[in-house]
């Protein structure tokens, strides 16, 4: 706190404190209110109000008519990305290649862009629902819908080809607990 009278301890500074905590408190409100508001006229407008991601940009002037647009070199590499793993390379080599191709990394342009690409970002990219042009809530639901780069078919096989060799180092399968207990007994 750098009020120089939130500091001070007198007959007056629990009054003080109170009237700027319903100051501050009234400004929160009429702030939260008016995002609310702003909110609901650009999903009226069908207009996009997150950042697009790789192989989108915002395209627009306004902010309640802004529409995602596809950066098509962009969406090149994550259909070659697709088409490659979908059938059969490894998430790891098609980094490797794109590192020696020195292909742009989704990060490029940013405050610390990443240098090379990693498997677990690529991996990411693809699980994203964002390539296929849906973007979705946390229960499920499909909130916006935009020009998609890969099919909603293609981006289901990418998740499921994904999770059947989902694997993270460190963590054992499932049936080591089982194996422990039967090697291991109370005394060691």
């Amino acid at each position: 706190v750098i009020e120089p009278w939130l500091n001070e301890t007198n007959t007056m500074s629990d009054v003080m404190l109170a009237l700027a905590a319903g100051q501050n408190k009234q400004y929160s409100e009429a702030l939260s209110k008016n995002v609310g508001i702003s909110f609901d006229r650009i999903d009226t407008n069908k207009a996009i109000r997150w950042k697009a991601g790789y192989g989108y940009r915002n395209a627009g002037e306004i902010k309640y008519e802004k529409r995602f647009e596809v950066v098509e070199h962009e969406a090149a590499v994550i259909r070659e990305a697709k088409d490659r793993y979908l059938s059969g390379e490894t998430i790891d080599a098609i980094c490797a290649d794109f590192d020696a191709r020195q292909i742009p990394t989704p990060s490029e342009g940013q405050k610390r862009p990443a240098i090379r690409w990693y498997a677990k970002s690529l991996a990411g990219l693809l699980r994203s629902t964002s390539i296929a042009g849906r973007l979705v809530d946390d229960n499920g639901k499909t909130v916006a819908t935009y020009e998609p780069i890969i099919t909603w078919d293609e981006h289901r096989r990418l998740v499921a080809r994904l999770d059947s060799r989902a694997h993270r180092k460190g963590i054992s399968p499932g049936n080591v607990a089982l194996l422990t207990s039967i090697l291991f007994d109370d005394s060691g």
